[in-house]
């Protein structure tokens, strides 16, 4: 759960208030029989209203950076290493900061690349002659993943101006040559 600020409470306050107006309004009206389906309406757009406002208000009150982020990769045991700093640049505490990393397989470069690589015509003739052969056969190759998606808590309860060290440890695929990481940090 994310830590409510003041702002937070004012912004509950005055929904609140919003639907006591509404429902004093819709309480006068002179259509009797549309009073149940307008109360449910006015509820149901005023809750949403302001449950998303004050989802976007944690957003922009509650930042995090991170900095002097380092990978490692570790062969003995097929892991990275990631360490770095997360430091709370707002004006409010952070309940959670969660780093979310993507390790990419980069795979051929350009200035390295060479016909072959793309495309071997003898292997393509075979490839399509036995795979007329093995149609109804799933193919037993395991399908390797290029990218890697995880997310971690890094820091809780961070108060204003502060700064935390994080260490992360992930699974590095055998299968990668050249990753490149992509992190983003969000704080609640």
């Amino acid at each position: 759960m994310t830590y409510m600020t003041y702002v937070h409470w004012l912004t509950v306050i005055f929904f609140i208030l919003a639907l006591v107006v509404a429902i004093l309004i819709i309480r006068k009206s002179d259509e009797k029989k549309l009073i149940i389906p307008m109360l449910f309406s006015a509820t149901l757009i005023i809750s949403f209203t302001g449950m998303f406002t004050v989802y976007v208000l944690d957003l922009y009150l509650k930042k995090a950076q991170i900095t002097k982020l380092t990978t490692k990769r570790i062969y003995v045991n097929e892991t990275m290493l990631i360490r770095g700093f997360v430091k709370n640049t707002g004006s409010f505490k952070i309940g959670k900061a969660t780093l979310w990393v993507k390790m990419a397989n980069k795979g051929l470069s350009l200035s390295r690349l060479k016909g072959s690589d793309v495309y071997n015509p003898n292997n393509a003739i075979i490839e399509t002659i036995l795979s007329i052969f093995d149609a109804g056969k799933k193919d037993k190759r395991p399908i390797k993943s290029s990218t890697i998606e995880k997310e971690f808590v890094i820091a809780t309860n961070l108060k204003p101006g502060r700064t935390k060290s994080f260490i992360i440890r992930m699974k590095y695929p055998a299968h990668f040559k050249r990753p490149s990481f992509f992190t983003k940090v969000y704080a609640h």
